[in-house]
Formats: C-alpha cells, sequence, structure tokens
C-alpha cells in the first residue's frame, strides 16, 4: 500500500509475478478502518467510485503498520475536509501532521 499526495495505490500478489493494482484518488476515499489482532492486522478502505462505494481490503499487515497507515489516511481525508493546504508541508512533516489528524480520540487498544 503506498499513500502518495493524489492517490491510495494498493498493489496484491495473488500469486508468482502477478499483481493486481488498484488506484483509488485521495478526495474518492470516504473512510478507512482497521481490524487488528494481538499480531497482525489489515485495513478496508471505502472509496467512492462512479456514485458507488467499493471497498478494499488491504492486510494481514503488523498491527502497528496497519494503525499507522489508517491514521495517516484518515487524516488526509480530514485534512481534504477542512481544506488543509498539504502542498506546502515536507514528506516528513506531512505524514506527522495527518497521524496527528487521524488520530483516534482514545487510547490505542
Amino acid at each position: 500500500m503506498i499513500i502518495d499526495r493524489a492517490k491510495v495505490t494498493v498493489t496484491k500478489r495473488p500469486f508468482f509475478r502477478t499483481a493486481e493494482v488498484m488506484s483509488v484518488r485521495i478526495e474518492d476515499v470516504l473512510n478507512a478502518t482497521c481490524v487488528i489482532g494481538p499480531l497482525l492486522g489489515s485495513i478496508t478502505i471505502v472509496s467512492r467510485v462512479m456514485n458507488d462505494n467499493q471497498t478494499t481490503n488491504v492486510g494481514p499487515l503488523w498491527r502497528s503498520d496497519a494503525q499507522r497507515l489508517k491514521r495517516v489516511l484518515q487524516g488526509y481525508v480530514i485534512a481534504l475536509q477542512r481544506a488543509i493546504d498539504c502542498s506546502k508541508l515536507g514528506t516528513q512533516e506531512l505524514a506527522t501532521m495527518l497521524e496527528k489528524l487521524g488520530a483516534d480520540d482514545h487510547p490505542n487498544v
């Protein structure tokens, strides 16, 4: 899973030398949820595609990676809703800001 300034790209490799690549514009992401267990987790991305809701599951990921990716992605959705200009921020500064925006108000489980 790659999150850049314009889109989210998910690459699934079901078999050797094959790949299913799906890209969604950040503006089309409606929600990101995270399902976590003791060691592993997964992310579900709900996107708006041609007036339909499309769900994409990404995982298994390490628990901490799944939580961080969810916070960054959800933070980007919030930043777009609040019309926060992210274009002038550096990569590390942007990731930190988005992670804070996307953080839940309750402590980590």
